[in-house]
Formats: C-alpha cells, structure tokens, sequence
C-alpha cells in the first residue's frame, strides 16, 4: 500500500503546482513540472532514491516560484506537501525492517499513514480556505479534495482490523 500511495502522492503533487501554472496561464512551466514527475518515479524504479530529494527540491522551488509569479498559494501547498510525502514514502518503507522485533510492523505502517493524512487533511483544509478567501475555488481544487478523501477512507477501511484486535 505504501508504493501506491508513494505514486498517488507524487502525481498529485505535480498535478497540482502544474494545475496552479496551467489556470496562471503558463503551459509550458506546467508540461514541464509532469515531465518531472515521471522522471522522479522512473529514477525511483531503477532504486535511484536521491531522485526522492531532488524531485522534493525541485517542487519546493516550482511552488515557491509559483507564488512569487502570481500561482494560488494553495495549489503550491497542496504540491509540496503531496512531494513531501512521497518523499517520505520513499525513505520510510526501506526503513520497515529495522523497527524493533516486537513491534507490529503493520500497525506501524498503518500509524504512520494515519499521521501522512493528517498532514494531507491540514494542507487541504488551508489550502481550501485561501482559495475561498479569494474567490478563486475551482473543480480541480475539488478534484484533488476529492482523490484525498478516498486515500482516507482506504485508511479507515484498512484500520477497522486494527481496532478489533
């Protein structure tokens, strides 16, 4: 579940600061911001795990020249904080193994899933509260709130076995 989070994370990051660039007007910025998102998921294919730090710096740095040129400071939120946590992803589940024996490394993983959504909840919640405050809410602002709520309920639906136990 981690890997395919790890993607979903990643595309939608990028989705979103090329989504900011797109309604900004700028396409070529946008193509490109897809392009490294491919390219940081093909690096990651091949076990290249520096590309994680690169493809964070690269969205970091599009977010903030994002804001600085005129893009909704909540596409650049909801971008970073979407490549942070595939950057996350990608150094957290290698690290699996080396927990204590006698930890549960399911519900390990399912926590820390848990405290990734907080995280995602947070950056949505502000992020939707800056679009409103400039009148500028849009269906892709809705579709990304939307692709995040379902992340959520698969976390629910995978914690009810945790809950009985």
């Amino acid at each position: 579940m981690q890997k395919i989070l790890r993607v979903f994370a990643l595309f939608a990051g990028y989705a979103a600061l090329a989504a900011g660039y797109w309604e900004m007007g700028d396409f070529r910025v946008a193509k490109y911001l897809l392009l490294a998102a491919l390219l940081w998921e093909g690096m990651l294919r091949m076990r290249y795990l520096p590309s994680s730090s690169i493809g964070l710096g690269v969205a970091l740095l599009a977010a903030a020249w994002g804001v600085w040129e005129g893009i909704s400071p909540a596409w650049a939120l909801a971008g970073v904080t979407s490549a942070f946590i595939a950057w996350d992803l990608t150094f957290y589940t290698p690290a699996l193994p080396f927990h204590a024996p006698q930890e549960n490394l399911e519900k390990l993983e399912f926590h820390h899933l848990v405290k990734l959504a907080i995280l995602a909840a947070l950056s949505l919640f502000f992020g939707t509260w800056i679009l409103l405050s400039q009148g500028a809410l849009s269906l892709w602002w809705e579709v990304v709130c939307l692709l995040y709520g379902v992340w959520v309920v698969a976390l629910v639906w995978k914690g009810r076995r945790y809950r009985r136990q």
